[in-house]
């Protein structure tokens, strides 16, 4: 697995880094002219080509988490055949940003209902915990700082209220944990995706993808702090490459969805 992790991220054919190197020159050219009013002209057309360099990029960066979400939900719309999705947190973006991850729920669920195929490959129970540590370590580290956080308190209270958990007198950083990562995940599985084919696995994901139509996808990187950098490519190897990661984590699943009940 994490030998093609690697080949997703360095391969040759990862274009878009010749790309940015290009344009980085261009800008250095630029910066180098903008002092000389003799140079306009030549400045323009400079510009010029960097905007169509930039156009050309198969592959970008669209920031960190939780700012793509509403653009993994128009990716999503855009399917016409088949929409694959790699996850280890069935759903990703539901408690930091909660209106933006029900706006792509319902994306979801909308194309069930019109009859695109759904693949999600997400972790075991057991995974989704340690990876929801990850993502709010800070909580662990010091729960009534984060508690006393009136954006955290916010986020709390809708998820809460949205997935019918069950309110407690004194929070604790556990009580947290296992609500985020238990109840509320089991409830995205079984009503967002309702008819999709689901595969668990037990194998750390650090790499994130929402693939549509074998043509496009937007994936991220685990960085380790929360807030994973995301990209839209519609580079084929690159697509293609995730396909394959994923088909890597369905042959090693430790479950699937006929019985993976302690999984939901």
């Amino acid at each position: 697995m994490a030998t093609l992790v690697y080949e997703v991220l360095t391969a040759p054919y990862f274009g878009v880094l010749f790309n940015l190197i290009s344009l980085g020159g261009f800008f250095l050219a630029w910066r180098s002219w903008q002092d000389s009013r003799k140079q306009e002209t030549r400045m323009e057309g400079l510009l010029d080509k960097v905007n169509r360099v930039a156009s050309s990029l198969t592959t970008k960066q669209i920031g960190e988490f939780p700012a793509y979400l509403g653009m993994i939900r128009e990716v999503v719309e855009k399917a016409r055949r088949e929409i694959v999705v790699i996850s280890a947190i069935p759903g990703f973006g539901s408690f930091s940003s909660p209106q933006e991850w029900e706006l792509l729920a319902a994306a979801l669920k909308n194309q069930q209902y019109s009859g695109r195929t759904v693949t999600l490959v997400t972790g075991s129970a057991a995974t989704r915990t340690e990876d929801f540590r990850v993502q709010f370590s800070l909580a662990k580290q010091d729960w009534e700082s984060w508690w006393k956080d009136p954006s955290n308190r916010e986020k709390l209270n809708l998820v809460t209220t949205r997935y019918s958990v069950p309110r407690v007198d004194v929070p604790t950083q556990s009580w947290f944990e296992e609500m985020l990562a238990g109840a509320v995940q089991t409830k995205i599985l079984s009503d967002t995706y309702f008819k999709a084919d689901i595969c668990f696995t037990d194998t750390f994901m650090p790499l994130m993808a929402w693939i549509v139509d074998r043509s496009s996808a937007i994936f991220a990187v685990n960085n380790g702090q929360g807030t994973p950098p995301g990209f839209y490519t519609e580079d084929k190897n690159i697509v293609d490459a995730l396909l394959r990661l994923a088909e890597r984590y369905q042959r090693i699943a430790s479950k699937s969805r006929t019985n993976a009940a302690s999984n939901w």
